[in-house]
Parts: C-alpha cells; sequence; structure tokens
C-alpha cells in the first residue's frame, strides 16, 4: 500500500518532461484574457504577449536565489513580443531543468506576464507544437481577446 501511495504521488509531481510547460510556477502571473487557454489554442495566440522558437544565449544564476536568468535569441517569431530579438527572462532554476546554452526552445508570454508560461525544449518536442501553432494561427487571426 505505502509503495503504491508513493508512487501516486511520485507520478503527481513529475507532471510533464522536458517539453512540458511551467503552468503551476507562472499561472499567477497569466493575464486573466489568457487564463484558462491552453497553449497553441487561437484564444491562446490572440491574447500572448509572445508565442517564438528561440536559442538559448545563456542560463545565468541569480545571486542569492534559486533563479536563473534565461537570454534567449528569437529565431522565429508567431505572436509578436514587443519587438525584443534577445528577451531575458528570470525564472526559478527548476523551471526547465537542464537548459544549457544553444538549446533550441519555444516560449509563450501571456500578455501581462514577466516569464514564460510555456517552454518546449529541443527539436523533439517543439516540431509537435509548431504544428499545432501554424494551424491555430489562421483563426487566432483577427480574434480580439476577450
Amino acid at each position: 500500500a505505502a509503495f503504491l501511495a508513493g508512487l501516486g504521488w511520485l507520478t503527481a509531481e513529475a507532471g510533464g518532461g522536458s517539453g512540458a510547460s511551467s503552468e503551476s510556477a507562472a499561472a499567477d502571473q497569466a493575464s486573466p484574457e489568457s487564463a484558462g487557454a491552453s497553449f497553441g489554442s487561437p484564444r491562446y495566440l490572440a491574447c500572448a504577449r509572445l508565442v517564438a522558437e528561440a536559442t538559448v544565449r545563456s542560463v545565468e544564476p541569480v545571486a542569492g536565489t534559486a533563479s536563473v536568468r534565461v537570454t534567449l535569441r528569437t529565431t522565429r517569431v508567431y505572436r509578436p513580443g514587443g519587438g525584443e530579438r534577445e528577451p531575458a527572462y528570470v525564472v526559478g532554476a527548476d523551471v526547465v531543468p537542464g537548459l544549457r546554452a544553444g538549446d533550441r526552445v519555444l516560449v509563450g508570454v501571456p500578455r501581462g506576464a514577466r516569464v514564460p508560461d510555456f517552454w518546449a525544449v529541443g527539436e523533439a518536442d517543439i516540431a509537435p507544437e509548431r504544428a499545432g501553432l501554424t494551424a491555430a494561427l489562421a483563426a487566432a487571426r483577427g480574434r480580439g481577446c476577450p
């Protein structure tokens, strides 16, 4: 019984894999307009501040915290984000564990948020999301953010 309870706890705590979104960590910072909208949906795209593929330029620890500063170089923008070619975000070190300079990522930043609420790392995790984004972009065009 203890083994099964522990296994259930581990499964609940594990969440997603390397391409998992950091929804729980960033839920507090998501805008009310995009609350409840899943990444890649037309509603998410209509309300997002930034949805882009990028290369990680650097991952630097923030002194005195359990956070890292992640600097990106955008390579493909699905939803413009203020024209920043090299956005930087301070996130918990556990949000995207093992992230290194040179890694390819796909990020989503809701309107009004300071950090991405979605991260996909590596081509294997990005490719399926890319296909969904391309399809959802047409439905998001001209759609206002509720």
